[in-house]
């Protein structure tokens, strides 16, 4: 950032500052005055002191608890939300100094209104912004383009509309790689597109992306843990879609020792999302006892910190089911599974892939207990899904046919084995040879 610039971004609390500094000297003058010119610096100052303060309750947020997180989410929207309103009639003066920062502004508003689970609010805000910027086409402004296109790229995400943001994620990084050369944000949009490569089937990509995003972060120092983090768990989790179960769990375990270095060795939701992405990989390992000891310590952090009722929850409530399941205590697989596949229900959206695992979990589960025809049932959605939301040739497919063809060889039906066993061989032999070309 230019010096110019800084001094723009400071301008709300160098005038505060001075004003508050000469102010006895003024009153004593013309005292009646004081109040007039109170009001114009507060006016003045005020988009500035008040986008702090939202960034400050953003961070105290991001490590509270379920309640005390709301309450911070929501006092930052409001001030958010005065600031964009003061910035309108600034912008007024064109030039106006107080007035810098008003995109980002704008951007933090939509960002707010997401974590407020407000996302179609948020969409109109970030969606309108962008347009605007683009259409302004003003090089001090691309910065806040490329963030807008990236919170635009998220939502997308969590809707199920991976190709919508996947091109918001290409986006948002072409204009930051054009018009600025920040490390940090290249690393933070490349973490999104990671992710949505993944979404979208699109493997060798997603492990390429998410290297470079690593590789982003490890440049910088250390203050950066928690994006940081975050790039290390979409890695692990794009090592996981390929079968690299070792080198996944590799990942996840650094996302989760950088987590906890962000907050201080103190549990937050951030902590327990690493301790369940540990515990899916530590499954797929089949190490069942210290997949239950990481699930476990989710759930405690989840509902200690009262989030109760979440996805991620019901995520670790999953692995909890699987890990006792492994272990051969069917009753607390199913309390848990059962529990888990609930809250999936009622908060994962019908295009997310991970619908497959889940239906192979609770059909390995009515295998374990003898119930036939729900155990088939869900088998039969595993793989239905997942070649419906991953692909014919995706590699946790070839997983899928490989564990259905074990309940069918102890059901008897081996010559149905047989062909899920060729078709997971097919894909397994189909990305072996990707792999080596492109190597």
């Amino acid at each position: 950032m230019k010096d110019s610039a800084i001094g723009a971004s400071f301008i709300g609390y160098i005038t505060l500052g001075l004003w508050l500094l000469i102010r006895p000297m003024i009153c004593n003058l013309i005292g009646p005055a004081c109040l007039v010119i109170d009001l114009i610096v507060v006016f003045c100052s005020a988009p500035t002191v008040l986008g702090f303060s939202s960034e400050l309750l953003i961070h105290i947020g991001l490590k509270a608890p379920a309640a005390m997180q709301k309450l911070c989410y929501t006092n930052a929207l409001l001030a958010t939300q005065l600031a964009v309103q003061i910035d309108k009639i600034a912008l007024i003066i064109p030039g106006n100094c107080f007035a810098y920062n008003s995109n980002a502004r704008k951007v933090m508003l939509g960002s707010l209104f997401t974590l407020l689970e407000q996302k179609q609010k948020a969409k109109q805000i970030l969606t309108s912004t962008a347009k605007e910027l683009k259409a302004k086409n003003v090089q001090s402004s691309m910065k806040d383009l490329s963030n807008c296109l990236m919170f635009l790229s998220e939502l997308s995400q969590a809707e199920g509309n991976y190709k919508e943001a996947r091109s918001y994620a290409e986006q948002s990084l072409a204009t930051l790689k054009k018009y600025a050369s920040d490390k940090i944000s290249e690393g933070a949009m490349l973490t999104d597109l990671c992710a949505t490569y993944m979404k979208q089937g699109l493997l060798e990509e997603s492990i390429k992306i998410g290297r470079d995003a690593v590789a982003c972060f490890d440049m910088t120092d250390d203050g950066q843990n928690q994006l940081q983090a975050i790039a290390y768990n979409n890695l692990s989790l794009a090592y996981s879609d390929i079968g690299d179960y070792v080198e996944a769990l590799n990942c996840s375990r650094r996302a989760l020792k950088l987590k906890l270095a962000a907050s201080n060795n103190k549990p937050n939701l951030s902590v327990a999302i690493a301790h369940v992405n540990v515990s899916n990989h530590l499954l797929l390992l089949e190490r069942f006892e210290d997949a239950l000891i990481e699930a476990k310590v989710a759930v405690q952090i989840l509902d200690t910190q009262g989030f109760g009722e979440s996805l991620i929850r019901a995520t670790a409530l999953q692995n909890l089911g699987h890990s006792y399941l492994g272990m051969g205590n069917l009753v607390e697989a199913k309390t848990n599974l059962l529990k888990g596949a609930a809250g999936k229900v009622k908060f994962m959206v019908q295009k997310d892939p991970e619908w497959a695992q889940l239906n192979l979990d609770l059909g390995r589960l009515y295998a374990a207990l003898g119930e036939k025809n729900n155990a088939d049932s869900y088998f039969g959605k595993a793989v239905s899904s997942g070649e419906k939301l991953l692909g014919t040739k995706h590699p946790k497919l070839a997983y899928i046919y490989r564990q259905y063809a074990k309940y069918l060889d102890n059901t008897h039906r081996s010559s149905q084995a047989e062909i899920l066993r060729s078709k997971a061989k097919e894909i397994e032999d189909g990305r072996a040879k990707l792999k080596a070309a492109l190597e």
